[in-house]
C-alpha cells in the first residue's frame, strides 16, 4: 500500500513540475511574443516616414552649367547607391558594421559584448550600434547615450530593416552621414576632398571618407593629417580581414598618401543681387519657398551671363560712377537679352548681400526715363495724328504750368526733339491730348500698372514709382519689334531626381507696332548721340534715355 501511495506521490509532483515547467514556458512565450511586439510596434512609433527623405541643397548654374550658388540647410548632394562605387560601400561595412549583410537591425553578438563590457567598467564605454541603428538614431533621436534611447533606436532598426532593402538602408545612411567641414553625404564629401564625384573615388579615398564616420572633427584630414592617415589605414587593413580586398591591395593603398585636392571655392559676391531675384522668382511663380529651396534638391538654370554680370559688379565699385552729395550713394542695375526676356545681369546694390535691400525691385521715381513708355510710344500707335516729325508746343501753358529743366523754351519742336532733349512742357502736352487712361492702358500691357491720374505722369512723378526691372522690361519693347516678354531669371527647374519640372517657353506679346519701335529706337540712339544721354561711352549700338528726380532726402539735389 505504501509503495503505491509513493508513486502516486511522486506521478504527483512530476504532473505538478511539469504543469509548472509548462506554464511558465508559456509565460515566457507570451511575454517574448508580447516584447516583440512591442519592438515592432514601438518602432511605427519612433519612425517618422517624412524624416527618411533627407534635406539636399538646391544648386543654381549657367545654361553651360556653372554653379553659381547653393542653398541649404545641410549641404548635401544625393546620390544613388548604383553610383556609389562597391569599393566605398565596402569600406564602410567594414570598419562600422561587419556583420551589416547577417543581423535583422540589431546585431546580438556585438550588443552582447558591449554589456559585458559595461558591467566591467560600470559604465558605458562601448557600443554595438549598426549601420542600421546608426542611421535611425541620427534621423530620428538625439545623440545621448542613454539606455531608453538605445531601445528606441533598436525599435527603429528592426522597423527599418522591416521595411527596406539593404541596399535602401546603406543609399540612406551614406548620403546622411556627416564629414566634417559643413559636409553631409559621401557625394559632398568627395567633390569636397577629392574634387571629383564618389563614383570616380580610389580605394585609399573611399577609405579616408569611411575613416570620418567615428569623429569627423577628430579624424579631420585638413586639421589632423596625421591622424587621418592612421586611420584610413585601419580601414583598409579592417576591409581585408572583411575578405574586401588583398593583402596586396591592403598594403599598396597604405603606402599612398592622403591625396587631397580640395574643391577651394573663391567668393563670388557679384552673383548675390542674381540669386535672390532666382529665390523671389521660385517663389512667385513656381511657389517654391526658401525653405523648399533648402531642402528639396532642386537644380536651377538661370539666364546670367557670368561675365557681365561680373563686369557689372566691378564697375559698380567704382566710386566715379556715384557722385553725390552725401555719403553711401546707391544705384541698381538689370540687363535683359533681347527677344526674350531672360535677365542677364542684375545688382541689386554697390556692395549686395544675400537679405540685403535689393534695389531692382525697389519702386523708384523714374522721372524723364517714363516719357517714351508713358507718352510718346503710347502717342505715335495713333499714326494719323502722331509721327516722330509731328510738332509739338513747348511753352508753359495750361492748368499744370511746367518747366523744362534748362529753363529754355523753343514754342514749338518736333517730337523727336522734344524727346532727345527731355522738354517736359511738350511731354505734358502730348499727354493730355491722348488722354491719360489712353497711357495707362499702354503702361498696364508693359507690365507697370499704376494708380496715379495726373498730368506728372507724363514726367514720372508717381506715387509710388516702378522699379528698375519694370523699366528693362518695358524698354525691351523697342528693341523686339514691339514685343514685350515677362523678364525672367529662370530658365529650367529639375528636381531631386533629375526630373524637369518647368521650361520657360517664350510668349511675346505685342504692344507697339514695329514701325513705333523702330521710330523710338532711332529717337533714342539719337538721344545718347546728341541729346541729354551723351555722358560715358559705348563702342556699340547703343540707345538711351536719363532722367532725374528730385533728392527724396537734401534740399536742391536731384
Amino acid at each position: 500500500m505504501r509503495k503505491k501511495e509513493n508513486k502516486g506521490r511522486k506521478r504527483t509532483t512530476v504532473s505538478r513540475k511539469l504543469k509548472l515547467f509548462l506554464w511558465m514556458a508559456g509565460f515566457l512565450i507570451i511575454i517574448g511574443l508580447l516584447g516583440y511586439g512591442a519592438v515592432l510596434y514601438g518602432g511605427n512609433l519612433v519612425v517618422d516616414d517624412e524624416d527618411l527623405i533627407l534635406d539636399a541643397a538646391t544648386t543654381i548654374e549657367t545654361r553651360e552649367g556653372e554653379i553659381i550658388g547653393k542653398l541649404y540647410n545641410e549641404n548635401r548632394e544625393l546620390v544613388s547607391i548604383e553610383q556609389i562605387p562597391d569599393h566605398l560601400e565596402q569600406a564602410f561595412v567594414a570598419i562600422e558594421d561587419r556583420r551589416f549583410y547577417n543581423h535583422e537591425g540589431v546585431d546580438l553578438k556585438s550588443i552582447t559584448r558591449a554589456v559585458y563590457r559595461d558591467i566591467i567598467a560600470m559604465s558605458k564605454v562601448e557600443g554595438a550600434s549598426t549601420i542600421t541603428q546608426q542611421l535611425s538614431k541620427n534621423l530620428f533621436l538625439y545623440n545621448d547615450k542613454t539606455w531608453t534611447r538605445k531601445i528606441k533606436e533598436a525599435m527603429a532598426a528592426i522597423y527599418l530593416e522591416r521595411n527596406y532593402s539593404k541596399a535602401e538602408i546603406l543609399e540612406l545612411y551614406l548620403n546622411e552621414i556627416y564629414f566634417g567641414e559643413g559636409l553631409y553625404g559621401v557625394e559632398t564629401a568627395s567633390n569636397y576632398f577629392f574634387s571629383k564625384p564618389v563614383e570616380e573615388l580610389s580605394i585609399s579615398e573611399s577609405a579616408m571618407l569611411a575613416g570620418l564616420a567615428k569623429a569627423p572633427n577628430g579624424y579631420s584630414a585638413i586639421d589632423h593629417p596625421e591622424k587621418a592617415l592612421e586611420r584610413r589605414n585601419i580601414v583598409l587593413q579592417a576591409m581585408e580581414d572583411a575578405g574586401y580586398i588583398s593583402a596586396e591591395t591592403r598594403k599598396s593603398e597604405q603606402e599612398k598618401t592622403l591625396g587631397l585636392v580640395l574643391q577651394e571655392k573663391e567668393p563670388t559676391p557679384w552673383t548675390d543681387s542674381y540669386i535672390d531675384l532666382v529665390m523671389k522668382e521660385a517663389a512667385d511663380k513656381h511657389q517654391l519657398s526658401v525653405d523648399a529651396l533648402k531642402k528639396g534638391g532642386y537644380r536651377i538654370v538661370v539666364n546670367m551671363d557670368p561675365a557681365i554680370q561680373q563686369i557689372a559688379y566691378e564697375q559698380f565699385q567704382n566710386d566715379g560712377f556715384f557722385p553725390g552729395s552725401t555719403e553711401g550713394v546707391e544705384g541698381a542695375f538689370v540687363m535683359m537679352e533681347e527677344g526674350t526676356g531672360n535677365i542677364v545681369s542684375a545688382i541689386g546694390g554697390r556692395n549686395y548681400q544675400l537679405g540685403d535691400l535689393n534695389r531692382v525691385t525697389v519702386q523708384r521715381q523714374p522721372g524723364s526715363t517714363f516719357k517714351p513708355v508713358a507718352v510718346y510710344g503710347p502717342a505715335m500707335m495713333q499714326e494719323e495724328k502722331f509721327n516722330p516729325f509731328t510738332l509739338l508746343p513747348d511753352q508753359q501753358i495750361g492748368e499744370y504750368s511746367v518747366s523744362n529743366a534748362d529753363g529754355e523754351y523753343a514754342n514749338t519742336v518736333t517730337i523727336y526733339e522734344a524727346l532727345m532733349t527731355s522738354k517736359n512742357t511738350s511731354a505734358v502736352w502730348l499727354l493730355e491730348q491722348i488722354g491719360i487712361d489712353y497711357s495707362k492702358e499702354y503702361l498696364k500691357r508693359l507690365g507697370m500698372p499704376i494708380e496715379d491720374e495726373g498730368p506728372a505722369i507724363a514726367l514720372g512723378g508717381l506715387t509710388h514709382g516702378v522699379t528698375p526691372l519694370q523699366m528693362a522690361q518695358s524698354y525691351q519693347s523697342f528693341a523686339s519689334e514691339g514685343n514685350v516678354m515677362d523678364s525672367s531669371t529662370i530658365n529650367q527647374i529639375f528636381d531631386r531626381d533629375n526630373q524637369m519640372d518647368y521650361e520657360a517657353e517664350i510668349s511675346p506679346k505685342q504692344v507697339f507696332n514695329p514701325q513705333v519701335a523702330w521710330n523710338m529706337t532711332e529717337m533714342l540712339a539719337e538721344t545718347v548721340t546728341s541729346g541729354t544721354a551723351t555722358s560715358g561711352e559705348y563702342s556699340k549700338a547703343l540707345a538711351g534715355k536719363t532722367g532725374s528726380t528730385q533728392h527724396p532726402r537734401v534740399e536742391g539735389q536731384t
